[in-house]
């Protein structure tokens, strides 16, 4: 016995007859005589005794009407699952993320995702390189730093995030060695480098690329200083602690409690989110979050 045929059944007790059965079921009523002919030769039972005037369910026809009830409320919850099971979202998902980002921000905010969506469950690799991610069974990235040419065209990359930086210093390293007044005075400076992304030398990784924020041109800089990591969080360390000049991101200097090098005097905090040197005003090149 099928679902159509228990539904036959049913239809068939409640209306009372053939014809009122088959209207229910949206049918003619030689369908209905003919599939109930077949299902109780199928079972070897009469389901119905059948006269001119009535129709009564025999004690076969009782016990299967007694069953129907519960199989039929499992079709429909079994569907129901299986309709909500659509619109969830579930699997596991790996992604790729650079470390001080990964653990700052992608990792808190995965888990408050998975909080929406517990069928979820994330697989977060921390890498100082973007890999290749087809090869290694990625399915995605979230990277500070453009794809680079050999994947640009295997991967679909989105922009999701503009990452722009800002000259930034602790107030003990500017009461020690004063705010640079140009870029040749920042030269000059104890500046701490970054090279969070794995590719290029630490010669190419001093060599800043500033933006002015007023008119959009650039200006290249070697920048100098005694400390340098593959790790941005430990170069914000060493900048929170007075060692030297960096570029971060202007609403974590306000978290940090650290200083733009500038026009931002000791007590003033740092709510600008740019750096002032003489006139010129300049920021960090602009990056960007890439989603791959």
């Amino acid at each position: 016995m099928d679902r159509g045929d228990l539904e036959l059944v049913i239809a068939i007790r409640d209306r009372g007859s053939l014809a009122r059965a088959a209207a229910a079921l949206d049918v003619v009523p030689s369908v209905v005589t003919k599939r109930l002919g077949a299902l109780e030769a199928r079972l070897g039972q009469r389901l119905f005794d059948r006269t001119t005037r009535r129709l009564n369910l025999t004690a076969e026809g009782e016990a299967v009407c007694l069953h129907a009830k519960s199989l039929l409320a499992g079709f429909a919850a079994l569907e129901n699952e299986l309709g909500e099971r659509q619109n969830e979202l579930a699997g596991t998902i790996r992604l790729v993320a650079t470390f001080g980002f990964g653990r700052r921000w992608l990792g808190p905010a995965l888990a408050a995702f998975r909080e929406q969506h517990p069928a979820l469950q994330f697989q977060l690799q921390l890498m100082e390189q973007l890999p290749d991610l087809g090869a290694e069974g990625h399915d995605g990235a979230l990277w500070l730093w453009p794809v680079q040419r050999r994947h640009a065209g295997d991967w679909v990359t989105r922009r999701i995030a503009r990452n722009q930086r800002v000259l930034a210093a602790a107030p003990s390293y500017l009461e020690r060695r004063g705010k640079p007044a140009d870029l040749a005075a920042l030269a000059a400076h104890d500046c701490l480098v970054a090279r969070e992304n794995g590719d290029g030398s630490e010669r190419e990784a001093a060599l800043w690329t500033l933006r002015h924020v007023r008119d959009g041109s650039t200006a290249r800089v070697r920048v100098r200083g005694p400390l340098s990591s593959n790790s941005g969080e430990m170069v914000r360390d060493w900048c929170l602690a007075g060692q030297g000049i960096m570029p971060h991101i202007p609403h974590m200097l306000r978290r940090n409690n650290s200083q733009l090098p500038g026009r931002l005097g000791p007590g003033q905090g740092a709510g600008g989110c740019t750096a002032s040197m003489r006139r010129s005003v300049f920021s960090s090149q602009s990056r960007s979050i890439f989603l791959t």
